[in-house]
């Protein structure tokens, strides 16, 4: 939230500082002509499509985020990942004993519907770190889980949970309190 809020603040600051050294350099007198010089159906024309433009982006984020495409194709996802019944075949397979498959089904299945979509990158973050704290192996794209699952969950899951985990490690990094090379 502090990150949402500073970055906000960034760009504001920086409009802010960009309109300013605008109103130095150009004269208002210089403004209000050229603005002048263009007709008020123009400017009309200008105002419309402007409007007309928001309100297709706005529609068609609703439509994406909330009714349509990007919702089916995330639930379609998430309950894919769903169908892991955690019988352990995926690990028994992999040469490196690598629990990944069962892992990244599990946090797939919770962090792509939008009600695990607040404590995805902790959820992801915290399963991983576990699995490695248990001397899981890790994994090396050799597909035998995926050929071995009995629920057939895509290694496709792999690359999410990767994802999450080190967006996760970048966000929640500890802050360094001291700086200093030496």
């Amino acid at each position: 939230m502090q990150k949402r809020t500073a970055k906000l603040a960034l760009k504001i600051g920086l409009t802010v500082a960009a309109l300013a050294w605008i109103a130095l350099k150009v004269r208002w007198s210089e403004i209000v002509d050229a603005v002048l010089r263009v007709s008020l159906s123009t400017w009309a024309l200008v105002w419309a499509g402007f409007v007309a433009g928001h309100a297709l982006g706005v529609f068609k984020w609703r439509y994406n985020v909330n009714l349509g495409i990007a919702s089916a194709r995330a639930r379609l996802g998430a309950m894919d990942a769903a169908q892991c019944i955690g019988c352990g075949a995926c690990v028994a397979s992999c040469t490196n004993a690598s629990a990944s498959l069962f892992t990244s089904a599990k946090i797939a299945h919770l962090n792509l519907l939008p009600q695990g979509q607040p404590e995805k990158l902790d959820r992801a973050l915290k399963m991983v770190t576990v699995m490695n704290e248990e001397k899981f192996g890790s994994c090396t794209n050799l597909q035998e889980c995926e050929a071995t699952c009995p629920k057939g969950i895509s290694i496709e899951n792999i690359a999410i949970m990767n994802r999450h985990f080190v967006e996760a490690s970048f966000m929640q990094r500890p802050a360094m309190s001291e700086g200093g090379a030496g």
